[in-house]
């Protein structure tokens, strides 16, 4: 080991004492909240597209391609600059769920 490696190192070793010297103390452990018990009343769809809550059901089916909106076309290069692709990209497709409620799917553009 040379002179100067040693050197270095002796360097490195005091400035890591220096940290473990000024470190704060470790906070005491904290207990969890004791567990409970707890209901709620689930409040389903009462007809398709209307109601509270209930979410998307599955499956969801594309009501028409012509449905479908796109972004503006778009030319993509690949990172080494040997290809170039032109895409329209999907902006909005419009689906039904399994209860017959209108599903609206949103894409962002590529960059």
């Amino acid at each position: 080991m040379s002179r100067s490696d040693k050197d270095l190192t002796d360097a490195l070793r005091q400035l890591t004492e220096q940290v473990q010297a000024q470190s704060r103390e470790k906070m005491a452990p904290r207990g969890a909240a004791a567990p409970a018990e707890s209901a709620a009343l689930f409040v389903g769809q009462t007809k398709a597209g209307g109601g509270e809550g209930g979410g998307i059901a599955s499956p969801l089916v594309e009501r028409a391609y012509a449905d479908r909106l796109f972004h503006t076309e778009v030319t993509l290069t690949s990172t080494d600059s040997l290809f170039r692709i032109r895409i329209k990209p999907v902006s909005k497709i419009l689906m039904l769920d399994a209860n017959g409620a209108e599903v609206e799917l949103q894409f962002k553009a590529p960059t």
